[in-house]
C-alpha cells in the first residue's frame, strides 16, 4: 500500500512539474510572440519622399560594407553600424531593423591593347567622369547584398520569406530595398561643361546688307590677326578675339565692337561644322548655344553641312590650357615622386563627393589644430546620447562631430596588414578614406553655392564654416573655436586739412592679399620671358613652350605683407574738423594677434576686360613670420582727436545705387566693400570697379560700410546704419538696436524677432555683456606676432570656382600631403603655389 502510494505521490509531482514546465514554456513563447507583434505594429512603410539613410551610420562611417552590415531602423530610417545600434535601442526603445549586408565582386576587366586604351583617355570635351571628358576612377566592383530583419535585444534574425513577419513589415523592408540610395548607384565625380541657350538666339536681329562670307584667309576687320576670329551674327563683320593676362590672344576688337553696337552674338571661325560651333553671347558674357545657327549662318551664305573644323574650340583650348599647367599641377601634387602613404590617426582621407576637394581641404586643416579636435572630435555617439537628438543625420553638430572622430581617431586610416598582398594602389585606397555626405549635406543646406555639387572657392567656405562653427558654440554651449583666428586691427585716420585723427579698432578673421607683379624680385627675367612667347607666337610653333619650364615671378611673401600695412590716401573723405570732404591718411595695424593667422593669396584676379584670370606666380613664403613690427603705434603724443560732428552726422544718409552694388557683388566681392566702392564712385560702375581692384586687399575691405563722418562712423558701430535705423523705428533705443544685431549676427529679420521675444529681460541681458565685454579681450586667445607656417591649401586650375584644391599640413617633423582620400607624407611642399595659409603662433 506504502508502495503504491509513493508511486502514486511520484507520479502526481512529474506530471505537476511537467504542466508547470509546459505553461512556462508556452507562457514565454507567448510573451514573446506579443512582444514581437508589438514592435512589428510600430514598423512604418516609407512613403516615395522618406529619407532613407542606408549608405552608412549616421554616427559613424560604417556601411554595409563592414562585417556586420549596416542596421535600418524600420521606424525612423535611419542606419547604424553594429556599434551604434545598442545604444540607439536604448535612447529611444526603437527595436526592429532591416539588416544590409554588401560584399564585392570584382568585375572581369575587358583586354584594350595600349594604343587603344591611351586614345581612349585624351579628353574631347570639357568634362569630368563622362565619356570624352577627362577620366576618373573607374569602378572595378560590382556590389552584392543580403537582407534580414533584425529585433532587439537578442538580435533575433528573420527571413524576408519568414512567415513570422507580418505583411507591413515586409512592405517597408521591400521599400528600403528600392530605395534609390546615392552610395548603392553609381558614385562618379562627374562634371560637365554647361552651355544654355541664348536668350537672344530665337530672336536675333540680323541686318539685311548685303554681306555674304566667302571662303578664304580671313582676318580681323581692325588689325592684322588672322586666327582667334568671330563673326558678328548680326552684322556679319569679323574680328579678332580677348586679350589674355600674359599678353597671347587677340587684340579684344570682337569685345569693342559689341560695347559699340550692342550686337551679341558672336561664332567662332574654323569650328563651325554640322554639329554645331563656338558661339559667344557678349551680352551675356558667356559661352552658349545657338539652335538656330544654321540659318543665321545660311543669313550671309555659309552652309552649315559644308563646314569642316580647322581650328581650337574654345573647350579644346581650355584643355590645353589645363594641359599646360602640367607644372603646376605635378607641383602641386608632388607627381613623379615616390610618396609613402600614411595611415593612423589624423591621417585619414576625405573621398571626393564631386567637386568636394574645396570643403574636404578645409576640413582637414582645421582638425590638424589641437583645440578644434578637443572640441569636436570626440565621438559622435557619445555626442548623440548625451543630447536631445531628434534627426542625427540633419544635426550639424552631431554631423561635425562625425567627421572629427573620423579623421583624427585612425579607425578609417588602417595600413594593410600584408602590403605585398596590397601592391595594387587601387585595392589599398579603397579601404581608406571617408565620404562625408551627411556632413555636406547639412553644413550647406539652404546655402546658394555649398548646397549644390559645383566646384567652389575653398576660402569662400572657410568663412562660411566659422560663420557655422560660432553659431553651433552658442546653441550647444561649447568653445567658440572661431576665436583662435580672431583678431582686432586699429585704423589711426588723419585729415590732411586739419591734421587731426580718428583712433577706431574692428576684428577680423584673416588677411585677404592682394599680388602686386611689381614686387617680383626677378623682374628682368620675367619679362625676358614675355619676348619668347610672343616670338613663339609670330612664327606659330607652340610646341617650343613645353621644352622647358616657363620662368614665373617670384614674389616675397612678407613684401606683400608690408603693402597691406602702408599708409593709404583716400580722397573725397568727409572730415568733421573743416565740415567739409577733402582727403585722409589711413595707417592700419595689429592691435592684437590671433592664436592661428589665416592668410590668402588673391591668386585670381579680373583682368581689363572682366575676365576671370589667376596669377602664374611664385609665392616666396618662409617657414617662419615676425609680425611685430606691424604693431598699430596708436596716436602720436599732442594728437588732437577729430570732432564728432553730430548735426552732420545726423543728416548723411546713404544714397547708394543697388544696381551698382548688386553688379560688384555678383562678381564675387564682398558686399561691404562693394557699398564703400559704389559710394566713393557714384556715376561710374568702371570707376567703382577699378576702386574695387584698388583696395580689396585693405585689412578693413569687408567691414560694415558706414557713411564718412556720419555717426556710426564716429561711434564705432558695428552693423550699417540702416539696419540699426529699421530696429530703431520699432521703439527701441540704438543701444539696444546694436545689441540685437550682436546677437543675431547682423540679420534684421533675425534681430527684430530677438529683440522682442528678450523684452523683458532686455536690460539685464545688457548689462550681462557690458561685464563680459570688459573680459572680452582677455578672454581671447592671442598670439605673440611670431608665426610658424602650420598648414596650406593650393588651388589647380584657371579659376577658384573649377579645378582641384589639395593641402599640406605639418604633423610633427612631417609635412603631409592630404590629396582627398590619399594621405602620404609630402617630399617637397609647394608652399610657393598656395592659395591659402594657415600660420601657428610661436609662444
Amino acid at each position: 500500500f506504502f508502495q503504491f502510494q509513493f508511486q502514486f505521490f511520484q507520479l502526481f509531482f512529474f506530471q505537476l512539474f511537467f504542466f508547470q514546465f509546459f505553461f512556462s514554456l508556452l507562457f514565454s513563447l507567448c510573451k514573446k510572440k506579443i512582444h514581437f507583434l508589438m514592435s512589428f505594429e510600430a514598423v512604418r512603410v516609407p512613403g516615395p519622399h522618406t529619407p532613407i539613410y542606408k549608405d552608412e551610420c549616421v554616427l559613424t562611417f560604417k556601411t554595409s560594407e563592414d562585417e556586420d552590415g549596416l542596421f535600418v531602423c524600420m521606424k525612423t530610417f535611419f542606419g547604424f553600424s553594429r556599434a551604434c545600434v545598442e545604444a540607439f535601442y536604448a535612447k529611444t526603445m526603437n527595436d526592429v531593423f532591416l539588416r544590409i549586408k554588401t560584399t564585392k565582386v570584382k568585375k572581369e576587366k575587358k583586354e584594350e591593347n595600349e594604343e587603344e586604351e591611351n586614345i581612349k583617355k585624351q579628353p574631347t570635351r570639357m568634362a569630368i567622369g563622362v565619356e570624352g571628358g577627362f577620366q576618373v576612377d573607374e569602378e572595378e566592383f560590382e556590389l552584392v547584398h543580403s537582407y534580414a530583419v533584425v529585433t532587439l535585444p537578442g538580435m533575433t534574425e528573420f527571413d524576408l520569406e519568414s512567415n513570422d513577419l507580418p505583411d507591413n513589415v515586409k512592405s517597408s523592408a521591400q521599400a528600403i530595398i528600392s530605395f534609390e540610395s546615392s552610395n548603392f548607384q553609381n558614385e562618379t565625380a562627374a562634371w560637365e561643361e554647361e552651355r544654355k541657350v541664348s536668350k537672344f538666339a530665337n530672336e536675333l536681329l540680323q541686318l539685311d546688307e548685303g554681306v555674304k562670307i566667302k571662303p578664304g584667309d580671313y582676318k580681323c576687320e581692325d588689325c592684322d590677326l588672322t586666327d582667334n576670329l568671330w563673326l558678328n551674327l548680326t552684322d556679319g563683320r569679323i574680328f579678332c578675339g580677348r586679350r589674355y593676362f600674359d599678353g597671347t590672344g587677340g587684340n579684344n576688337h570682337a569685345v569693342d565692337h559689341f560695347d559699340k553696337t550692342n550686337y551679341p552674338l558672336a561664332v567662332k571661325l574654323g569650328t563651325i561644322t554640322p554639329d554645331g560651333a563656338d558661339v559667344y553671347s557678349y551680352a551675356e558674357d558667356d559661352m552658349v548655344l545657338d539652335p538656330n545657327l544654321a540659318d543665321h549662318l545660311a543669313h550671309f551664305g555659309i552652309d552649315i553641312l559644308q563646314q569642316k573644323k580647322t581650328t581650337m574650340t574654345m573647350a579644346e583650348m581650355e584643355i590645353e590650357a589645363n594641359k599646360n599647367l602640367k607644372f603646376e599641377f605635378d607641383a602641386i601634387t608632388e607627381a613623379g615622386k615616390k610618396l609613402v602613404p600614411a595611415f593612423g590617426p589624423n591621417r585619414t582621407g576625405l573621398r571626393n563627393l564631386g567637386n568636394s576637394c574645396y570643403m574636404n581641404s578645409v576640413l582637414q586643416v582645421l582638425f590638424s589644430l589641437e583645440e578644434m579636435q578637443s572640441v569636436y572630435g570626440t565621438s559622435a555617439i557619445d555626442e548623440y546620447l548625451v543630447r536631445d537628438v531628434q534627426d542625427p543625420a540633419q544635426d550639424l553638430n552631431i554631423q561635425i562631430h562625425k567627421v572629427g572622430y573620423g579623421l583624427t581617431s585612425g579607425d578609417y586610416s588602417k595600413a594593410p596588414s600584408n602590403p605585398s598582398e596590397d601592391s595594387d594602389e587601387e585595392a589599398v585606397d579603397d579601404r581608406i578614406g571617408i565620404r562625408p555626405r551627411m556632413f555636406k549635406h547639412v553644413v550647406g543646406k539652404g546655402h546658394p553655392l555649398f548646397s549644390h555639387g559645383g566646384q567652389q572657392d575653398a576660402y569662400e567656405f572657410w568663412s562660411y564654416f566659422m560663420t557655422k562653427l560660432e553659431q553651433n558654440s552658442k546653441s550647444c554651449n561649447v568653445a567658440d573655436v572661431t576665436k583662435l583666428f580672431a583678431f582686432n586691427l586699429e585704423r589711426l585716420t588723419r585729415c590732411n586739412a586739419s591734421n587731426k585723427v580718428r583712433l577706431s579698432e574692428y576684428s577680423e578673421m584673416g588677411l585677404s592679399i592682394n599680388v602686386h607683379l611689381e614686387l617680383a624680385v626677378n623682374k628682368d627675367e620675367v619679362a625676358e620671358q614675355q619676348k619668347e612667347d610672343i616670338k613663339i607666337k609670330q612664327i606659330g610653333d607652340e610646341t617650343q613652350k613645353d621644352t622647358k619650364e616657363r620662368v614665373k615671378p617670384i614674389i616675397p611673401f612678407m613684401d606683400l605683407l608690408e603693402v597691406m600695412f602702408q599708409p593709404a590716401e583716400t580722397s573725397d573723405w568727409y572730415s568733421s574738423a573743416i565740415k567739409a570732404k577733402t582727403t585722409c591718411t589711413n595707417t592700419v595695424g595689429f592691435k592684437t594677434f590671433p592664436k592661428y593667422l589665416v592668410c590668402t593669396v588673391n591668386r585670381f584676379y579680373l583682368s581689363d576686360n572682366w575676365t576671370a584670370q589667376k596669377h602664374d606666380i611664385f609665392v616666396d613664403v618662409p617657414d617662419e613670420l615676425d609680425l611685430r613690427h606691424l604693431l598699430s603705434n596708436g596716436k602720436k603724443e599732442g594728437d588732437e582727436d577729430l570732432p564728432e560732428d553730430q548735426e552732420e552726422a545726423s543728416n548723411e544718409t546713404p544714397q547708394l545705387n543697388e544696381e551698382m552694388v548688386s553688379s560688384l557683388a555678383g562678381m564675387g566681392f564682398a558686399l561691404e566693400g562693394c557699398k564703400k566702392a559704389v559710394y566713393n564712385n557714384p556715376n561710374s560702375l568702371e570707376a567703382a570697379m577699378e576702386w574695387v581692384m584698388q583696395h580689396m586687399g585693405d585689412p578693413d575691405f569687408s567691414a560694415p560700410f558706414v557713411v564718412p563722418g556720419s555717426k556710426s562712423a564716429t561711434d564705432g558701430a558695428s552693423f550699417p546704419p540702416e539696419s540699426v535705423s529699421m530696429i530703431t523705428a520699432m521703439g527701441f533705443t540704438s543701444e539696444q538696436a546694436t545689441f540685437a544685431l550682436k546677437q543675431t549676427s547682423g540679420s534684421v529679420e533675425r534681430a527684430a524677432d530677438w529683440i522682442f521675444s528678450h523684452m523683458s529681460d532686455l536690460d539685464s541681458l545688457m548689462a550681462a555683456q557690458t561685464v563680459e565685454s570688459q573680459k572680452k579681450e582677455a578672454d581671447l586667445p592671442t598670439g605673440t606676432g611670431r608665426y610658424r607656417l602650420k598648414a596650406f591649401i593650393s588651388h589647380l586650375g584657371q579659376s577658384a570656382q573649377t579645378g582641384h584644391y589639395v593641402c599640406h599640413i605639418k604633423h610633427g617633423d612631417d609635412w603631409v600631403i592630404f590629396n582627398d582620400r590619399k594621405v602620404a607624407i609630402s617630399q617637397e611642399p609647394p608652399k610657393s603655389f598656395a592659395y591659402i595659409y594657415l600660420f601657428e603662433s610661436i609662444p
